[in-house]
């Protein structure tokens, strides 16, 4: 029931009528006396003003609390849509306001703080993961209703490795490795210094690397790779991958202040789990790679050159920084890519690497619940870009192996985001060793690389391409996954020239 008091223009209260006169002298009077009575016995009209408010509070409140806790014989789930938490995708909410300096915490009850933990982005994306889907649920309701929340979309698996990329065929692995043993021993006996699968990397030709190598390596220049992890430990990578100077290992102390316990090389965004926030999941520090995706394309870029083992990197000399955003399942949460994305921007990285692409769902919207949440997504990607665009940082990403036309396409990020993002983004498409657009036969049918002149910024070789992979080996891997990283070192060659050392810079 709510009441309301008409004012006209001159702000005066209309007359009240005959029986509205006796309800307000009787409130008057009950107002009046109370007010006596408290003068004359303020403590004990104190303790029950206080006992008043206690039991307004209790109204209030309790029934919230019982919502997330329990309380009773209900669960406190009754009004919760069934599907909520059946669905597969994480506890996290992705949100954007109208303006950066709120947050989540500023629009629910102070109670559910120790539920939920909010991440803020500097470019004004909110990720929030919770502990549980009724309070996920809830905060949901209360941040539709806010006039400031632009964005609000709920976190899922939306990304993937892209699905004709062929990597780690114990065949191809086994022939490579043999190849390796072969090799060390020679190279031990001739003692000269080398890369002993050297000759298998015919892409290094095609792109004219060893060449480039007489006046780049390199030199001080980050590319973060945004993947499954690195092997931090593989003799091809480890003494290039980027550490973090500020931070003391293992002392379990954010020691840089940047919101991460010993990110000292690299980071995982993802955790061991994907669903679920709680002991024993979210971010941790330990970026290594389980799949092999993430240490091939870390391998392409800047794999270590005349150390008479494996291969070398396009650009030798360039520090590599593993971001892990998947939770060993392949799959790729938006919230990991976007956490990942705001880390290297702050760490001082020059360029990202990209080589994953969405899920036939996430370009190829089937309703227009789909749609909007696709435009969402588009949309939180740009926030991300406008920093890297104020940064001058590149990103190059993986235009997939679908075998379409990306100009036909409406979403495919990143890689359509090079429509508005042109000088900051480069789309990359795959190639053969007759540098033909890359077409391969998996099982009965035939799939290649994506394609579209509008689109498709520069092509690179991406067909048994040889780089480093988990187990502390070696193998061939094909798609638009591998041209990906060798753009990535490309660029790292010409930023090295054109000094990488004043931060974040690119043109």
């Amino acid at each position: 029931m709510s009441v309301s008091i008409l004012y006209k223009e001159n702000d005066s209260i209309a007359p009240a009528a005959a029986p509205e006169r006796k309800v307000l002298g009787f409130l008057e009077k009950l107002y009046l006396g109370w007010k006596e009575w408290t003068a004359k016995k303020p403590v004990t009209a104190a303790l029950i003003s206080i006992a008043i408010i206690a039991c307004i509070v209790i109204v209030a409140v309790v029934p919230s609390v019982c919502i997330v806790r329990g309380c009773g014989a209900g669960n406190g789930d009754e009004d919760v849509p069934p599907d909520v938490g059946n669905d597969g995708s994480p506890l996290r909410l992705l949100v954007h306001f109208d303006d950066i300096k709120k947050t989540v915490k500023s629009k629910v009850p102070p109670f559910l703080y120790e539920y939920f933990e909010e991440l803020v982005l500097s470019y004004g994306v909110n990720v929030v993961s919770f502990k549980n889907y009724t309070v996920l649920y809830r905060v949901q309701q209360i941040l539709e209703n806010q006039k400031d929340v632009l964005i609000l979309l709920r976190d899922r698996p939306v990304y993937q490795v892209p699905s004709a990329d062929y990597f780690l065929q114990s065949a191809v692995q086994q022939q490579v490795v043999d190849t390796v043993l072969g090799r060390r021993r020679q190279a031990a006996s001739t003692n000269e210094p080398g890369d002993e699968l050297s000759p298998e990397q015919w892409a290094l030709d095609k792109v004219a690397a060893r060449d480039a190598w007489n006046v780049s390596l390199g030199d001080g220049v980050v590319v973060a790779v945004i993947d499954t992890g690195c092997d931090l430990d593989h003799p091809d990578l480890k003494d290039n991958l980027w550490s973090n100077p500020r931070e003391v290992p293992g002392n379990k102390v954010d020691d840089d202040k940047n919101g991460y316990v010993d990110d000292v090389v690299g980071y995982d965004f993802a955790g061991a789990c994907a669903e679920t926030y709680g002991p024993g999941c979210g971010r941790r520090p330990d970026a290594t790679d389980l799949i092999g995706h993430g240490s091939h394309c870390s391998g392409i870029i800047g794999a270590v050159r005349n150390n008479r083992v494996g291969i070398a990197g396009i650009a030798p000399n360039v520090r590599v920084m593993c971001l892990k955003v998947t939770p060993n399942d392949r799959k790729f949460y938006l919230s990991n890519i976007l956490v990942a994305i705001d880390y290297a921007i702050k760490e001082g990285a020059h360029i990202i690497s990209c080589s994953f692409g969405p899920e036939e769902n996430n370009h190829n919207p089937q309703n227009a619940a789909q749609r909007d949440a696709l435009r969402n997504e588009t949309n939180l990607y740009k926030k991300a870009m406008d920093s890297l665009k104020n940064k001058s940082m590149l990103l190059v990403a993986a235009a997939g192996n679908e075998a379409i036309n990306l100009d036909d396409v409406e979403f495919y990020n990143p890689c359509t985001l090079v429509r508005d993002y042109p000088d900051n983004l480069m789309c990359v498409m795959a190639t053969d060793t007759q540098d033909k657009r890359l077409v391969v036969r998996v099982a009965t049918r035939l799939e290649g690389s994506n394609y579209g002149p509008r689109t498709v910024s520069v092509a690179a070789p991406g067909n048994e391409i040889l780089s480093t992979v988990i187990n502390h080996t070696w193998a061939n891997s094909s798609g638009s996954s591998m041209a990906t990283p060798m753009v990535a070192g490309v660029a790292a060659l010409v930023m090295s020239i054109m000094g990488a050392g004043d931060g974040n810079f690119y043109k």
